[in-house]
């Protein structure tokens, strides 16, 4: 693959499709695009806005987001813990760059998992664009056992968080959000570490 294809695979590459969904109003579509756009969490006034719509706590969704940091570290911790072998030299996620790159993913994944909460929409991928990521992810051997396994620990982490503060509608709707993330990520996907 040439430069310029995998550049066009990194513009076409996305994640969020909550923008798409005709089921959020459109002032809260731009709001959470904006946000995407720009890679960044919820402002408060958005995640009021959206809850209030939705139905969400929105103390859920600052937890999380005040979390967010210390979640994706907690998974590269119990990822490299449990499988050492990824960082080692040949392994996927050797050298730290590539490794680096993984939990960017991951904290990016995250966010949009969270923007997924607080709209009360699991199904929250965008088709076009998660076709871009796998076959961007295919041309760059991500180490797709390693991903699947770092978003099953998200997925965890973040479920055990909302349980812990009774807010089980919006661990649920984390659940499903990750689920729906990892089944549009691994359509097509053979890759393993």
């Amino acid at each position: 693959m040439q430069s310029k294809e995998i550049q066009k695979l990194c513009e076409q590459a996305q994640v969020c499709g909550l923008q798409h969904n005709h089921h959020i109003p459109e002032e809260l579509r731009k709001r959470i695009n904006i946000a995407d756009t720009s890679k960044q969490q919820l402002c408060p006034d958005d995640v009021n806005q959206i809850c209030r719509w939705s139905g969400t706590d929105p103390s859920a969704i600052v937890a999380l987001q005040e979390a967010a940091e210390h979640l994706v570290n907690q998974t590269k911790t119990q990822l490299i813990k449990n499988h050492p072998e990824l960082i080692l030299p040949g392994g996927g996620l050797h050298p730290e760059q590539r490794a680096e790159a993984c939990w960017r993913d991951c904290w990016n994944f995250l966010r949009v998992c969270i923007y997924a909460v607080a709209s009360s929409c699991p199904h929250c991928t965008d088709d076009e664009g998660m076709k871009a990521v796998r076959a961007l992810y295919a041309f760059m051997a991500v180490p797709m056992d390693g991903m699947n396994l770092a978003l099953e620990t998200l997925e965890e982490l973040c479920k055990t968080r909302l349980d812990a503060t009774s807010n089980r509608k919006e661990a649920e709707c984390a659940q499903q959000a990750f689920q729906h993330m990892r089944e549009q990520l691994n359509q097509t996907s053979m890759n393993s570490c």
